[in-house]
C-alpha cells in the first residue's frame, strides 16, 4: 500500500539524484518523503545537502527547522527559523513557526512579538490568532485572548484548536454554558482534541450543576 507508494518515490528521486547530484528539488522531495516514514534523520541529512546547494532558501530551512522541532531538537530549530526570518523578514509563516517554538519554550514575550509579526503580514491565518489567544489565556489576559479566538473562529471554522482553546478561557471565566459549547463543537469537528473532552468534563453545566 503506502508504504510501497513511498518506497517507489524514493527509488524515483534516487535516479534523479543519480542523474544530477545538484537537483535542490530532489534532495527535498526525498526529504519529504523520508519525514512521511518517521525517518526523520536521513531527511535532515537530505535537508542539509539542499542547503549546501541553495545556502539562501527560507523555505529550506523552515522545513528543516520543523524537522528538529518535531524530533524535539527546539534549539537547532530555533536556529533554522531565525535564518529563515533573516533570510526573507518578509516570511508570515516563518514568524508563525518561530512563534509557536518560542511560546513551547516559555518565551511567551519573545512569541507574541512574533505573532504580532505575523498577523502584520498575513491578517488573514487563522492559527496565528488561535496561537496568540492561547498564550494571552496563559498570562490571564481572558479577553484579548477570546478577541484572538474569536478572529480564529471567523476566518476558519473549522478550527477545532480554536473552539477548544476558547473552551479554556470560557471555564477560567466560569461562563460554563459557552465552555460546553466550544468542546462540543471542538470534538464535532475533531474527535481526536483530548483536552475538549476534559474541558467538558470540567464543567459544572454538564453534570447540571
Amino acid at each position: 500500500g503506502d508504504r510501497r507508494d513511498l518506497e517507489a518515490i524514493i527509488s524515483d528521486l534516487n535516479k534523479t539524484l543519480e542523474l544530477d547530484p545538484r537537483s535542490v528539488s530532489a534532495y527535498c522531495d526525498r526529504a519529504w518523503v523520508y519525514d512521511l516514514r518517521g525517518e526523520i534523520d536521513v531527511a535532515l541529512s537530505d535537508l542539509d545537502q539542499a542547503i549546501r546547494l541553495v545556502p539562501r532558501s527560507v523555505m529550506i530551512y523552515a522545513f528543516r527547522g520543523s524537522l528538529h522541532q518535531k524530533k524535539g531538537d527546539l534549539g537547532a530549530a530555533l536556529t533554522d527559523l531565525n535564518e529563515a526570518i533573516k533570510l526573507d523578514p518578509g516570511d508570515g509563516e516563518a514568524y508563525s513557526a518561530r512563534g509557536a517554538l518560542r511560546s513551547h519554550l516559555g518565551d511567551y514575550d519573545g512569541a507574541l512579538a512574533d505573532l504580532n509579526e505575523a498577523i502584520h503580514l498575513d491578517p488573514q491565518d487563522a492559527v496565528v490568532y488561535s496561537v496568540r489567544g492561547a498564550i494571552r489565556a496563559k498570562q490571564g489576559a481572558f479577553d484579548r485572548a477570546l478577541a484572538d479566538l474569536d478572529a480564529a473562529i471567523r476566518i476558519n471554522r473549522a478550527d477545532a484548536i480554536a473552539y477548544n482553546n476558547r473552551s479554556t478561557v470560557w471555564l477560567y471565566r466560569r461562563e460554563f454554558e459557552k465552555a460546553t459549547d466550544d468542546a462540543d463543537r471542538a470534538i464535532q469537528l475533531n474527535p481526536s482534541v483530548a483536552l475538549a473532552y476534559f474541558n467538558r468534563g470540567r464543567s459544572p453545566h454538564v453534570a447540571g450543576l
